[in-house]
């Protein structure tokens, strides 16, 4: 851009002495100044400058910023077993009756049996003082055995013992608990368990702030048309032309 300014006042500053220089000229040729103006020819007036392209590389500024600097992570994969899922349920079954065996000590009684048979029951006699007579007719006590009751047969029933009493050991079954329903639960397998890779981040450097230095594009690069050597001043008549050179 300075170079520009330059450039620009340096054009302005040799277009005014292009100027007075015609002005001398007019006079030395004693050449009117409505004809210098256009009115019998054109005055052509021209500072020529031998210029190159040349490239204006772009301008860079150190800039220090303070820049968040984030985090590093590694990956790590664990093998890690997961517990199987279950989920609870509630039946209504049926439950039957409980029973337990019992043993008791038990008195047996003897086994009798009825047995009916004919007894010949013996005759009874008695022993009685009596009177008698003797042929005289005179009395005389004397004993004599007198049947009470005449010897017979009779049907007599008995008990008969068959098997003697003991003790004997019973068994029995004794009700503990009585059938009914019941409610239960229990646990039912949803997802078996299992082993995964899981895989976690492991930190390696925590986030920071850090302070950078920058390169800053403060103008970019670009062709620009530079003189080379000196200026000309020409200026062209339909009578002459003049080539003059300027000094920068």
């Amino acid at each position: 851009m300075k170079t520009t300014l330059i450039q620009r006042m340096r054009t302005i500053g040799l277009t005014k002495v292009a100027g007075l220089m015609i002005a001398g000229a007019a006079g030395v040729f004693a050449t009117p100044a409505t004809a210098l103006a256009g009115g019998h020819g054109d005055v052509r007036v021209d500072v020529c400058h031998q210029t190159e392209r040349v490239w204006v590389p772009a301008r860079y500024d150190i800039r220090e910023t303070r820049v968040w600097v984030e985090p590093v992570y590694r990956e790590v994969r664990d093998r890690v077993w997961v517990e199987p899922k279950v989920r609870t349920v509630a039946d209504r079954v049926w439950v039957d009756a409980v029973y337990r065996d019992v043993c008791d000590r038990v008195w047996v009684p003897p086994m009798v049996k009825t047995v009916c048979e004919n007894v010949w029951v013996e005759p009874i006699y008695e022993t009685r003082t009596v009177v008698k007579y003797d042929h005289r007719g005179r009395p005389y006590r004397c004993t004599e055995r007198v049947c009470v009751r005449e010897g017979r047969f009779e049907r007599r029933e008995y008990q008969r013992e068959i098997k003697g009493g003991r003790f004997e050991n019973v068994h029995r079954q004794e009700l503990v608990c009585a059938a009914h329903y019941e409610d239960r639960v229990r646990q039912e397998v949803v997802c078996p368990g299992k082993w995964e890779d899981v895989c976690r981040k492991e930190i390696v450097t925590p986030g920071r702030w850090e302070c950078r230095q920058e390169r800053v594009c403060v103008r970019d690069g670009h062709w620009e048309e530079r003189p080379v050597g000196r200026a000309h001043l020409s200026i062209e008549t339909d009578a002459f032309s003049v080539r003059l050179p300027l000094d920068r």
